[in-house]
């Protein structure tokens, strides 16, 4: 049992040691205030526990004034004239004493709640700024709906782990206070306790601790697959109702929704089995103390311990919530163990590191002998050699899968060749200039996701907003005039840009591309959806805008190419011109 209380001990110390390694340093002082005030508190517990019984005992017998010297000396330093003012003067400190005593808990309670919320905002803070700056290829390999269940929910179990520990610290700094002032009034009635509380605790342990640490390891992965599902059913909500496959996505949800309900249930219940257990521990424990006075006087009254019986009961009361909030929060801790787990190993993901150097663009890029895999697998782009010179229109043409958007995810930095180097004007592409590298490129990829807001906020998406150039920007993308006709600059465009056609969400991407000032503007089979008709005019717009720009263009139909400077074949990761 030891042993096990030991590796129990040095877990969740760890856990404690990495959690601590990633609090904001900022507040990591804070933490240390609090855990100091919780001593604060539990002294003031203990003296609000210990004044009771001097109370009632000068309350029931006045003799005691003149028999004790520190009573005599505080009742002839104020002058009372009388017991019961003695009395009634000593009532009304404790009930000051217990007012401040309230407001004291009061404000450890929100102190503590602040800093635990604090934290939380802290963790998800530093997830999304992770997931923001994380390397392209590794972004590539997360599920977003795992990315957000980490955001929203294991940064706030990871933050009540925190809660967890300090409640139970505190908890424990209370308790052996409590213990060491039972003891010293009655060594036998404490022990007995003592003993009552450890095999209640061993109990516990076995019957509802490994059972929470079971719904805590469940909990992660059947929360992930409840947002998996949520998006891959609202992501494809068209097709769905197309195929009239309604009943099939809410068989899987009500499937999911089943596992994840059974397991906070039994969580819930499982938490909740050590206070009703204590609660009738404590009863008990009261009533086994007043049978053992009464044994011990042999059948005689048990007036005269009614003062120290008053402590004990009082002791109890205090102690049992105590031991109660120490369970619940170490249950709490295994239950929520697993989000530290996921917390320290995604804040652990390499973040992409850009530097501030400037980089120019004035006469061409060179793929010299550019190779890249994912992952060591089969060769995606071997020995590329491509020089496209600026102001050049360029094609890019192959089966799916052949690379080409490889090609361009290496231009604009977001993989790194294998071997090979890409030259800007003959100056090496890096992490130091990428950054530069980046902010001349405008990019419409192949699907275009237009959030929830209005035109004006699509386009500008996080940059600063200037009007006159979005609706310059709207104007070179033939979109404006149409605007006009609904609420310009304040149309809103649906979730996904569900409220317009297939060419205004084109021209939409092309205004945000526009709306960087680029040198270079990229079109990843970015009309392949349209219609030929609808493309053809849209790449009319495109070649006109882009005039003064190197364009490079990513296309099945060789007619998407027809105004090209050049245009290149891309096989099996290979190039034909």
């Amino acid at each position: 049992m030891l042993s096990k209380v030991t590796k129990i001990f040095k877990t969740y110390t760890n856990y404690l040691e990495r959690l601590l390694g990633i609090l904001d340093p900022n507040k990591k002082y804070v933490f240390k205030w609090l855990i100091l005030f919780s001593i604060v508190i539990s002294g003031i517990e203990i003296i609000g526990i210990s004044a009771i019984m001097p109370f009632i005992a000068i309350a029931t017998n006045y003799n005691i004034i003149e028999t004790n010297q520190h009573y005599k000396l505080v009742y002839d330093f104020f002058n009372f004239s009388r017991p019961s003012y003695f009395v009634f003067a000593l009532g009304f400190a404790l009930f000051g004493f217990y007012v401040v005593r309230g407001l004291l808990n009061l404000l450890y309670a929100y102190l503590i709640r602040k800093f635990v919320e604090e934290q939380y905002l802290f963790f998800a803070n530093n997830l999304f700024t992770t997931y923001m700056w994380m390397k392209y290829g590794e972004f590539t390999q997360k599920n977003s709906s795992n990315m957000t269940k980490n955001i929203m929910h294991e940064a706030a179990y990871a933050a009540n782990f925190i809660f967890s520990f300090m409640t139970m610290l505190s908890e424990v700094f209370i308790l052996v206070l409590i213990y060491g002032l039972l003891l010293s009034m009655n060594y036998q009635i404490t022990i007995f306790i003592t003993i009552i509380f450890l095999l209640s605790g061993i109990f516990l342990y076995y019957f509802s601790s490994k059972r929470i640490k079971r719904c805590g390891d469940q909990r992660a992965p059947v929360q992930e697959k409840y947002y998996e599902i949520l998006n891959k059913n609202f992501g494809n909500y068209k097709a769905i109702k197309v195929a009239s496959a309604q009943n099939e996505s809410l068989s899987e949800f009500h499937g999911i929704s089943l596992k994840f309900v059974d397991i906070t249930v039994k969580g819930g219940l499982y938490q909740n089995i050590p206070r009703f257990f204590l609660e009738a521990i404590g009863f008990i424990i009261v009533i086994v103390v007043v049978l053992y006075l009464t044994y011990v006087q042999n059948g005689s009254d048990i007036a005269y311990a009614i003062p120290v019986l008053t402590v004990f009961v009082l002791g109890l009361y205090r102690m049992l919530p105590s031991v109660s909030r120490i369970i619940a929060s170490f249950n709490t801790l295994l239950l929520e163990s697993k989000a530290v787990q996921i917390i320290v190993q995604e804040l652990g993901i390499t973040k992409e590191i850009l530097g501030n150097e400037k980089i120019d663009f004035s006469n061409s890029i060179f793929f010299e002998n550019i190779s890249f895999s994912y992952q060591s697998n089969k060769p995606v782009l071997s020995e590329l050699n491509i020089h496209i010179l600026k102001g050049s229109k360029i094609g890019i043409i192959g089966e799916s899968g052949g690379g080409k958007s490889t090609l361009i995810a290496l231009l604009m930095g977001l993989h790194k060749p294998n071997y090979g180097t890409i030259f800007i004007d003959k100056q090496p592409l890096t992490e130091d200039n990428l950054k530069s590298w980046r902010s001349k490129i405008g990019y419409i990829p192949q699907s275009i996701y237009l959030f929830d807001g209005t035109i004006a906020e699509n386009i500008v998406f996080g940059r600063t907003y200037d009007e006159n150039k979005i609706i310059d920007v709207l104007q070179k993308a033939h979109i404006y005039d149409f605007l006009l006709t609904k609420e310009g600059l304040d149309t809103f465009v649906g979730e996904g840009g569900i409220l317009l056609s297939g060419g205004q969400k084109q021209r939409i991407a092309i205004a945000r591309a526009l709306y960087g000032d680029p040198e270079i503007l990229i079109l990843d089979e970015a009309t392949s959806a349209l219609d030929t008709e609808t493309e053809a005019r849209v790449m009319n717009e495109v070649y006109d805008v882009a005039s003064n720009m190197t364009l490079i263009l990513i296309a099945h139909r060789i007619s998407t190419l027809e105004k090209c400077d050049k245009i290149y074949k891309i096989e099996d990761g290979k190039l034909i011109v």
